[in-house]
């Protein structure tokens, strides 16, 4: 580059949270609060989640969700010998086998503490693919040809002391709901290290949290054969747990694992999901709308703002809100009156 950026300021502009820990940022990939370390120019970020080095411009693609022509437009790059040595890679497919054989294989039933910790949070529906995974089997996972595909290496991830306790495992299944594309762990004790965890590594999570059963259950209302087109918005929340509660009090919801989390292809997805093409007498587009809810802070509202952005440009009627205080567990219990309000 013919000038130095200084990643922090450049981490500030794109709405990354600065953790306590000085130097520490949010990863835009994995969603990891602390794990993006970010140094004095002109060195680049690193993530120790397993995202791995980023220069500014891969810092830029990964938190707007960009090309990397988009993103040295934004960072006012315009030298064409870098642009002619990027070219947009393909992201690998998930490991679908080896996310189904540890789902399968390692997780067992919710223990009767973590189906109490849900029910306290009013998340009593559709929460089956919801499992328990316990401390010793990280040692058996760890060591297990599936666990390397998907970026566990050795015996030592599995013996941290963030894993010496149980987690819920929430699987992300794929568009038909028939196969785990990821993996993310909760822990619901107040201890030390971080509440959510990942898997090591970038990957190519093909849908947002709970998409299969938002895109199910707004398929069937696109079909030619109704009198009728369901005009309920799709909500996109911080969070898993934000989903699975907005579901259960009646509307399609997907989560993002993170306030900075959006991935191009979910742009698509949302897409082809909210703009029906009506027929027979029907208008010849119909868009559902689509409320971006972000947590009541200031991650939370950047997020809003960013992704309704991003969904606004493709000609999706997207509206940007907040929670008013905390996320949408902190609102339960007057989650549908806040929803009325919003427009």
């Amino acid at each position: 580059m013919d000038r130095v950026i200084d990643m922090r300021d450049l981490a500030s502009k794109l709405g990354l949270t600065a953790a306590s820990s000085r130097g520490k940022w949010e990863c835009p990939s994995c969603g990891s609060k602390d794990n993006l370390h970010i140094y004095a120019p002109p060195r680049d970020a690193f993530c120790f989640g397993g995202c791995g080095s980023m220069d500014a411009i891969e810092l830029v693609r990964r938190a707007l969700s960009m090309s990397f022509p988009d993103a040295c437009k934004y960072l006012e790059i315009e030298r064409p010998s870098i642009l002619q040595k990027h070219q947009e890679r393909p992201k690998p497919a998930p490991n679908v086998d080896a996310y189904n054989w540890i789902y399968e294989h390692t997780c067992v039933e919710l223990l009767p503490e973590h189906a109490d910790w849900l029910e306290d949070r009013g998340i009593r529906n559709d929460r089956d693919e919801l499992k328990s995974i316990l401390p010793q089997t990280w040692d058996e996972l760890a060591d297990s040809e599936s666990a390397r595909d998907v970026g566990i290496q050795n015996s030592k991830s599995g013996t941290h002391p963030w894993w010496r306790t149980p987690f819920i495992c929430i699987p992300y299944l794929d568009e038909a709901g028939r196969n785990v594309v990821d993996l993310r762990f909760r822990r619901i004790h107040d201890e030390d290290g971080p509440k959510m965890l990942s898997l090591c590594g970038t990957r190519h999570v093909p849908v947002p949290y709970q998409a299969w059963r938002t895109h199910l259950g707004m398929a069937a209302s696109n079909l030619n054969t109704q009198p009728f087109i369901d005009t309920a918005p799709l909500f996109i929340v911080e969070g898993e747990w934000d989903a699975m509660l907005v579901r259960a009090h009646g509307h399609h919801a997907v989560a993002t694992p993170g306030a900075s989390v959006w991935h191009k292809h979910w742009t698509e997805w949302v897409h082809r999901t909210c703009i029906v093409k009506g027929e027979g007498g029907f208008n010849s587009v119909f868009k559902r709308p689509v409320y971006v809810v972000g947590d009541g802070d200031d991650a939370g509202q950047k997020m809003s703002k960013r992704v309704t952005g991003v969904l606004s440009r493709v000609n999706i009627d997207a509206r940007a809100h907040t929670w008013p205080d905390g996320d949408a567990g902190d609102n339960r219990m007057n989650l549908n009156e806040i929803i009325k309000g919003f427009r």
